[in-house]
């Protein structure tokens, strides 16, 4: 862009024949030129830069003055009025209610609902030991590491067993299942039975699992304890439940129908009005009364 001294009307023109094919865009006295295309610049009286100033002086005016009136618009100008939302309704999700009885627990969570019915497991362990004493020992003291629900117990044989491959390996064992009682067994039963509740694709009836005998586990890592187990007796169930080993190393009896005969006899004790044929088989009437069991326990144990 071209600049001209005041006065030199000559030197713009010139410079204006440049560029008028594209448009003016000269300064004259310090003020830019925008004139439409072909037009020529002709030397007026020396009054028009007096029309320049004045123009400049009312546009300045004009300038102020609406910045001004904006400025007062704004300050006059109402606030707009917000409207404030509705309050929001406050949703408290209702905890899920305690069960009282075995049929009652659905809940999925953490072990799905086999940790609701401890007090009935304890007193069911209890009377087994009476029915067919010593048939289950802990394994707590050994070296193992137990999650889940299920109880340390073992048979004597089964944890002698146990007791050897870790010792063999010289590392903790991690256990995620072991003994399970039958009123465990039927909350997991439920579950299944009713359009695969949490997820459980498969569960056997009560009295019918291996974890009710005493020589199930359920362990991590199972492939690296594999040969220390199979060593001491211990049988891999196979890819179909690959954290499964049951004993089959001998010296072991059979003490599911046991486990039944112990809550008949139980729930006898606790029903003289109601009571069911204590044959140790596990039967549909067998069956209606453990379900109707309280999961706290019953009031006597003996």
């Amino acid at each position: 862009m071209t600049r001209f001294a005041r006065g030199d009307l000559e030197g713009a023109k010139a410079e204006f024949d440049k560029i008028r094919r594209w448009g003016n865009h000269a300064h004259v006295a310090g003020v830019r030129l925008l004139l439409p295309k072909n037009q020529e610049l002709t030397r007026e009286k020396p009054k028009s830069f007096r029309v320049y100033w004045l123009t400049s002086g009312i546009l300045s005016l004009v300038l102020v003055g609406g910045v001004s009136l904006f400025q007062n618009a704004l300050i006059l100008s109402p606030s707009p009025r917000v409207t404030p939302s509705p309050p929001r309704e406050l949703r408290v999700s209702q905890k899920q209610p305690i069960p009282s009885i075995v049929k009652d627990v659905t809940t999925c969570l953490f072990s799905k609902g086999i940790d609701k019915v401890r007090g009935l497991d304890q007193q069911l362990i209890d009377r087994l030991n009476v029915v067919r004493p010593n048939s289950l020992v802990s394994f707590e003291d050994l070296n193992v590491e137990m999650t889940g629900d299920n109880w340390p117990y073992l048979q004597p044989a089964a944890k002698q067993a146990l007791q050897q491959a870790i010792d063999d390996r010289g590392i903790p064992l991690l256990v995620n299942g072991a003994y399970r009682t039958i009123a465990q067994q039927l909350v997991l039963y439920n579950h299944y039975r009713n359009q695969n509740r949490c997820e459980i694709p498969i569960a056997a009836r009560p009295s019918r699992s291996n974890h009710q005998s005493g020589i199930a586990l359920d362990i991590s890592d199972y492939l690296s304890w594999r040969p220390y187990l199979n060593k001491y007796g211990w049988r891999w169930l196979g890819w179909g439940d690959p954290v499964h080993f049951d004993y089959v190393g001998g010296n072991t009896i059979d003490i599911r129908a046991d486990s039944v005969l112990a809550f008949q006899q139980l729930w006898n004790l606790n029903n003289p009005t109601d009571r069911i044929i204590e044959d140790g088989s596990y039967d549909a009437e067998t069956e209606q009364r453990l379900n109707n069991s309280p999961v706290d326990g019953f009031p006597k144990e003996s």
